[in-house]
């Protein structure tokens, strides 16, 4: 709302995302990122990503050598699409990835009319315990 009542008068409203400053942008036409090598603990991998209705993001982990790792492809990954501050990336044998914990690898996003904001790798926990 701007000239409420008088031409002197603005009022204006901002949001501001929750770390959500700076993001790696994909159009439509799509786009991809490589991490730099890191390690990790946990077992899950999360995101602070935004997507518009049809765009989308995949995640494919790979080792040092920068080759994928079986199990953990963009072929086996789900698609993540919507708004979410913690969207937990699934793969076709889940979202437990606690067996590359501690190991030297990359990740590569692979999207689409998205925005990727941040990433942590977490616990997964039931009742404040950790998951089995």
């Amino acid at each position: 709302m701007q000239n409420w009542r008088l031409p002197s008068v603005h009022i204006r409203r901002y949001t501001l995302r929750p770390d959500g400053f700076v993001s790696m942008r994909a159009g439509y036409a799509g786009g991809e990122f490589v991490t730099p090598p890191l390690r990790f603990s946990g077992n899950r991998l999360e995101l602070n990503v935004s997507t518009s209705a049809v765009g989308w993001v995949k995640v494919e982990v790979l080792d040092a050598e920068g080759q994928p790792v079986p199990r953990f492809t963009a072929d086996d990954c789900e698609e993540l699409f919507g708004d979410k501050l913690d969207a937990e990336v699934r793969w076709a044998a889940g979202t437990d990835c606690s067996v590359l914990s501690g190991r030297p690898i990359r990740l590569r996003f692979l999207m689409s009319d998205a925005d990727v904001y941040a990433m942590r790798f977490s616990e997964a926990t039931f009742g404040g315990k950790p998951a089995e």
